[in-house]
């Protein structure tokens, strides 16, 4: 009976994975379909025939440097954490990672495809070590979006100078009491994490997350460093095709909108395939804001993502039909 019952929670455990998959896929449809829709088909198709192909053709160049600093990330990671330092491999795992994450609901797959080319390390050691190369650059965008957010809401939904400071103070505090708990050195722990550590099903995660407390500060550092050069070769990737179809160079305006949109991406849930709709919707709302056309914005969205994730993934695809080794 015991095994009858274990035979049908995996099999209700694939068919919520099935079913979670094909509701982010029509979600994202929908998603787009309605933007089409609103924006109009004529002048999305406009706007790309009017578009300056040169911008669009720099921002596809910068995906090679975009690759290189997601590359120099993982490989800190990978030599740091998993002890790991063959970079063939390492380059393997980050497009296997790639390709998994664009097909899987909440990018779960990327975890599991970047332990493939790893044979001899744990699949929990490598699935905290990406949680880890991902933590750097979410904190970055929500810390930068965050702060943004404060003269975007006073000067377009007309906050007050006095609300606006005492956000300014509480978006301080509460990440500098997050730096202190994630990167705070020492042996204490408080009473919440030796509990569950007791539990035996979070043990072994335990005793891994602590793995990351002995990181050092230099580890910190580099992350930070190599996660703010790839936050903004992004941003750079997104005002140049956003400059492309809107025929306008406004650097720092642009800039402005790219991170309010990376920030209200990054505190929406995934309910979507690949994100795609989500990203597209934020730069179509958002654009309104900054002078940029509904066309112009979802252009710009939608070629980034083909640009970043697309390409990439079916490097990884073809990747996956090479050795490794």
């Amino acid at each position: 009976m015991p095994q009858r019952e274990n035979i049908n929670y995996k099999s209700n455990d694939r068919l919520k994975k099935k079913l979670l998959v094909i509701f982010k896929i029509i979600t994202s449809i929908s998603i787009i379909y309605f933007l089409i829709n609103y924006i109009e088909f004529d002048k999305i198709r406009a706007a790309i025939g009017k578009a300056n192909f040169l911008l669009i053709l720099f921002a596809v160049l910068l995906l090679p440097l975009n690759l290189f600093w997601q590359f120099k990330k993982w490989e800190l990671v990978c030599n740091s954490m998993l002890k790991i330092n063959n970079k063939r491999k390492i380059l393997f795992s980050l497009f296997y990672g790639i390709s998994g994450g664009i097909i899987t609901p909440l990018q779960a797959g990327e975890y599991v495809t970047r332990a493939i080319p790893f044979k001899n390390s744990s699949f929990l050691k490598i699935a905290i070590a990406t949680a880890v190369d991902k933590l750097y650059p979410l904190l970055i965008v929500s810390f930068a979006g965050s702060i943004m957010a404060i003269p975007f809401l006073h000067y377009y939904f007309d906050i007050s100078e006095t609300i606006a400071a005492l956000c300014l103070i509480v978006i301080l505090s509460l990440f500098s009491l997050l730096f202190l708990l994630i990167f705070k050195k020492g042996n204490n722990e408080n009473t919440f994490v030796r509990k569950i550590g007791n539990i035996k099903i979070l043990k072994k995660f335990i005793i891994e997350l602590k793995e990351v407390k002995k990181l050092n500060g230099k580890f910190s550092i580099k992350m930070s460093g190599f996660s703010l050069l790839l936050i903004l070769t992004f941003s750079f990737q997104y005002v140049l095709l956003t400059s492309a179809f809107t025929h306008s160079f406004e650097l720092l305006n642009y800039l402005w909108f790219v991170l309010m949109v990376l920030f209200v991406k990054t505190i929406l849930p995934p309910i979507t395939f690949g994100e795609i709709g989500i990203r597209e919707a934020a730069s179509v709302y958002l654009g309104s804001y900054f002078g940029i056309s509904q066309a112009a914005a979802f252009n710009a969205a939608l070629i980034l993502f083909l640009i970043n994730l697309v390409l990439p993934s079916l490097c990884g695809l073809l990747l996956f039909m090479v050795k490794p080794e």
